[in-house]
Parts: C-alpha cells; sequence; structure tokens
C-alpha cells in the first residue's frame, strides 16, 4: 500500500512537472504568438510584402502549427505512457487493488495532499526512468524554445536588413536625385556663363571694331588735312614770291609788257 501510495505520489509530481512544462511552453508559443503578430502588423503597415513572402509566411505558419499539434500529441502520448509505466511499476511491486488512480481527474484532485513524497522507497529502475523521462521531456522543450528564439531571431534579423536595404536604397535614390539637381543647376549656370561670356566677347569685339574704324577714319581724316596744309604752305611759299617779285618790280626793273589782243572784228 505504501509503495503503491509512493508511486501515485511519483505519477502526480511528474504530471505537475509536466502539466508546469506544458503551460510554460504554450505560455512561451502565445507570448511570441502576439509578439509575432504585432510586429508582422507593423511590418504590414509599414511596408507592403509581395505575394511570394506571403505565401511563404502562410507556409510557415501551418508548417508551425503541424508541428506544434505533434509535439502537443506527442506530450500527450508522453503523459499515457507515464501512466502505463507507473501501472506496472505498481503491478510489480504488488501494490493494492485501491491505489491511487492514475486519470488525470484524479491525479488533479490528488495534488493538494500535504502527504510527504519519499524518493527513496522507489525502485533504481523507476528512479533512472523518472530521471530520464524528465530530463528528455525539458531537453525538447528548451530545444523547442532556443528553435522558436532562434528562428524569431533569425527573421527579425532578416527584416532589420530588409528594412536597411530600403532605407539605404531611398535615401541613396534621394541623394542621387539631389545630385542629379544639383548637377542639372550647374549645368544651367554654366550654360549661362558661357552664353554671357560670348555676348560679351562680342560686345568687345565690337567695340574694337569700332575703334579701329574710328582709328581709320582719324587717320584718313589727318591725311587730307595734312594734304590740305601742304596745299596751303605751297600756297603761301606762292603768293610770298609773287610779292617778292612784285616788289622787285616796283624798284626799276622792267616790267613785263602787258599783251592785250583785240577781238578780229575790231580790227577788221
Amino acid at each position: 500500500m505504501g509503495g503503491g501510495f509512493g508511486i501515485g505520489r511519483l505519477k502526480l509530481i511528474t504530471v505537475r512537472l509536466l502539466l508546469s512544462l506544458r503551460s510554460f511552453y504554450d505560455y512561451k508559443l502565445k507570448v511570441m504568438g502576439r509578439s509575432r503578430t504585432r510586429s508582422r502588423s507593423r511590418d504590414r503597415r509599414r511596408h507592403s510584402r509581395s505575394r511570394d513572402r506571403d505565401d511563404r509566411r502562410d507556409r510557415d505558419r501551418r508548417y508551425k502549427k503541424e508541428k506544434r499539434r505533434r509535439r502537443d500529441s506527442d506530450s500527450d502520448r508522453s503523459v499515457e505512457d507515464i501512466g502505463v509505466l507507473f501501472r506496472k511499476e505498481r503491478r510489480r511491486n504488488g501494490a493494492a487493488i485501491n491505489s491511487p488512480s492514475t486519470s488525470l481527474a484524479s491525479l488533479a484532485s490528488e495534488l493538494g495532499s500535504t502527504v510527504e513524497f519519499d524518493i527513496s522507497k522507489l525502485s533504481a529502475a523507476a528512479k533512472e526512468w523518472l530521471d530520464n523521462t524528465v530530463s528528455e521531456q525539458v531537453a525538447t522543450r528548451v530545444a523547442d524554445l532556443e528553435s522558436l528564439v532562434q528562428e524569431r531571431v533569425a527573421k527579425a534579423c532578416v527584416d532589420l536588413e530588409a528594412r536597411l536595404r530600403a532605407q539605404i536604397e531611398q535615401e541613396m535614390m534621394h541623394e542621387v536625385e539631389a545630385s542629379r539637381k544639383r548637377e542639372e543647376e550647374s549645368r544651367k549656370r554654366c550654360v549661362e556663363l558661357e552664353e554671357n561670356l560670348n555676348k560679351k566677347l562680342k560686345e568687345v569685339e565690337e567695340k574694337e571694331r569700332q575703334v579701329k574704324e574710328e582709328r581709320l577714319q582719324m587717320l584718313e581724316v589727318k591725311s587730307k588735312l595734312e594734304m590740305e596744309r601742304n596745299q596751303l604752305r605751297k600756297n603761301m611759299e606762292s603768293l610770298q614770291k609773287n610779292e617778292q617779285q612784285a616788289i622787285l618790280n616796283k624798284g626799276g626793273t622792267m616790267r613785263a609788257p602787258i599783251k592785250m589782243k583785240l577781238p578780229r572784228n575790231l580790227t577788221a
């Protein structure tokens, strides 16, 4: 009776541990699911996902749901296996017929019992089996949690990389557009400066041409004035000679005879 009761308490503790692990695991899945849903909602609001990525996400959700269902079914089967093994252990130890029941309802009603559990009453095989079972369950849950965390971290890294890439591409596009605008403005300024320079060069050439024409006109006027001055000087010299000759003629020299010709009709 005592051995059966000890085995029953061991089953209760094992079931409690498994239920606690399962509750903790379900809670982690629920929290991760909510956070993943919130993150997915934010990402959906910020970025429009492509159809391929949506299909891939749906496949991932179906795969995770199927994996979770299999894990839950494996957990249920592991609880049933625990009950079967405990019943075998109880029959091997000669437990009474009225030993504690292995149903989950009766086990749950016995969880509040204050009777101390003596693990020393278990056989070595039961202790080893219990240790291995609990270790396997804990290792499985820890591995699943680590896998989910790694998957979530990897997905967050991918999303962060995608957002950073999109942000960098957008900034590069803005920078390229700004550079193109600056280049266009610089080109326009260069064209305007070139046009102004050509205009000023034409004005300078026109002024040089006008200066050359004025210089030629001035040279021509100067040449005419020089010719007139020379002619005037000759006239003055000729006039002076005539005056000197007239003065000499008045001084006693014979004046040249004045020759006059009469018209023919008068001589006839």
